[in-house]
């Protein structure tokens, strides 16, 4: 193995010409580590983000193909991409097909697998920091084929589906007892989203109804110690319906409910909504138009976003509301940083594109082999194995949204900026969100090229910048990319991590263009002086006044 460390030295503005320093405002390696693979296709590695706390690597090494058990290496890193514990665990066999990886956050990591002919269900659970592992195995008391997977406070919840109604089972990990909890079981609701609180020892089921006489969403709180708490029902008699939530916990009796909000059911968001809780009463509920936004069209250019506003002000004009025909995903986590709420929206499109080639799909953060699970957010693995993809469509993120609220649920402010173009054969994140002072980095992979950019709330601090990875990876003498994956780590940091192919020069075992599973840690730079300077040039948005004096109003 090869470890480099190579830090970013700040040019001075009296010394470099202003064209010189712009090249800080970009991606820059300062660390990288390196694993020569065994063999071709027979290394498996998955990688868990700790944030600041450092990093998980899986290796799922195979002394024989079908051996009984695996031996999985778990390697811990710090932030400097140091080792500074290693340890391997035998486990069955089952562990290497269609797992589920999932870190709860707090202190344990779990492996959950699903025999398709049995049902039964076998849990690996990880102590992190002590290193103590342990496999578990039980059948479901109802006879489902899992979907979802979560732990919490010594239990693991499955969610499955039985008859088209939604079960939801908990395991204790200390008694090994299972059991089905009755709430879940209703006619015509779907799962559509949990939320784990690890400070309050709580998981958050959003559950959205299918009945097309009504459509709404319902957040269940469970706990071990009381049950179902107090359930959250957004109550609206309008034409406004909620399609989805995410949970922020001011405390055990006060919650918001944050999310968007589309006109009589449609499936296309018309903007966000923020609803008050305490004790499970709903006190108030505050509706926020995507065409109210400031900056919502910023994405088209300013002609086009003009040409847009004064289609709105026609529609308003005769009394009508104009609805948006577009498709957005809101991001499953409000991302909390300096005592603000972040909330993450991405636009796409479906598009007729021919995708006729070899895709792959991950073991890790996209799913598995066969896309029957979904993974945690915080669990990225290698993409290895091929399928033919035949279908002529597939999506086009084009533009993100990001909202920013106060803890007392007020906006404070919105910005909307265009991606190129990320093409996807199924819904997935395509954006990651970094920080770097008061600023935002967004930031996303395409191809063989990494986009970044700076933003201050509704300004852009930085244009963005695109850079491919092999002139990033130049220093290392990388000769080709056999995949590539890249996520946000802590603060200004990223993760590019996968295989490569080195070119020149002998490796260790004196084989030429040696393949490596590769860990670099790539920061984003930017002069301070430069990031201030574009700040006070950005342009405010043109209803940034009568936004303000709608939202005092439905405050009052």
């Amino acid at each position: 193995m090869r470890i480099f460390l190579k830090f970013t030295l700040v040019c001075m503005m009296s010394l470099f010409s202003a064209g010189l320093c712009e090249l800080l405002a970009q991606m820059l390696v300062s660390q990288r580590y390196e694993i020569p693979t065994k063999r071709q296709d027979e290394d498996d590695f998955e990688v868990i983000s700790l944030g600041k706390e450092g990093l998980i690597l899986i290796n799922l090494t195979e002394p024989w193909r079908y051996a009984k058990d695996k031996e999985f290496k778990m390697s811990f890193f710090d932030k400097n991409l140091q080792i500074f514990k290693e340890q391997s665990y035998v486990i069955p066999y089952i562990f290497t097909q269609n797992r589920y990886t999932y870190f709860d956050k707090d202190k344990y990591l779990y492996f959950f697998v699903q025999d398709q002919s049995s049902l039964e269900i076998s849990i690996f659970q990880l102590q992190v920091y002590t290193g103590e592992g342990q496999v578990f195995q039980f059948t479901p008391p109802v006879k489902i084929k899992v979907n979802l997977y979560y732990a919490i406070d010594d239990y693991a919840y499955v969610i499955g589906e039985f008859s088209a109604k939604p079960v939801v089972m908990s395991f204790n990990f200390l008694n090994q007892f299972s059991k089905v909890l009755p709430a879940f079981y209703e006619n015509k609701e779907e799962v559509r989203l949990v939320q784990t609180d690890v400070a309050h020892k709580q998981i958050y089921f959003v559950i959205s109804t299918s009945n097309t006489r009504r459509c709404e969403i319902v957040v269940k709180p469970y706990s071990q110690l009381i049950g179902i708490g107090n359930q959250m029902l957004i109550k609206d008699k309008g034409t406004r319906t909620v399609r989805e939530g995410l949970v922020y916990t001011q405390d055990n009796l006060q919650k918001m409910l944050i999310g968007t909000y589309s006109i009589n059911c449609a499936k296309t968001p018309q903007g966000v909504y923020v609803a008050k809780f305490e004790k499970g009463e709903q006190k108030s509920i505050q509706y926020h138009q995507f065409t109210d936004f400031g900056n919502f069209f910023n994405y088209y250019g300013e002609k086009t976003a003009d040409r847009w506003q004064k289609r709105i002000e026609k529609k308003r004009k005769k009394g009508k509301d104009f609805n948006l025909n577009r498709k957005i995903d809101l991001q499953e986590e409000l991302i909390e940083y300096n005592g603000q709420l972040i909330m993450l929206m991405e636009g796409y499109y479906n598009s007729n594109a021919n995708t006729n080639d070899i895709q792959r799909y991950g073991l890790g953060r996209y799913g598995t082999a066969n896309n029957t699970f979904y993974n945690s957010p915080y669990s990225y693995g290698r993409n290895f194995y091929p399928y033919q993809n035949n279908s002529n469509l597939s999506l086009q993120y084009n533009y993100v949204i990001i909202c920013g609220f106060d803890t007392k649920g007020r906006l404070l402010w919105d910005n909307s900026m265009a991606i190129d173009k990320v093409e996807a054969s199924e819904r997935k994140q395509i954006t990651a969100l970094g920080y770097l002072g008061d600023s935002l980095i967004l930031s996303y992979i395409k191809d063989a090229d990494i986009y970044s950019k700076s933003i201050h709330r509704y300004r852009e601090v930085k244009k963005e910048t695109k850079q491919e990875i092999k002139v990033i990876l130049a220093d290392y003498a990388v000769n080709d990319n056999t995949w590539n994956e890249y996520i946000h780590w802590y603060d200004n940091h990223y993760l590019l991590f996968g295989e490569q192919r080195l070119k020149g020069g002998a490796s260790q075992d004196g084989i030429l263009g040696k393949k490596v599973f590769h860990l670099t840690k790539l920061s984003y730079q930017i002069l301070e002086e430069e990031k201030l300077a574009d700040a006070d040039t950005g342009k405010e948005p043109k209803n940034k006044k009568k936004r303000k004096e709608k939202q005092e109003k439905n405050e009052n």
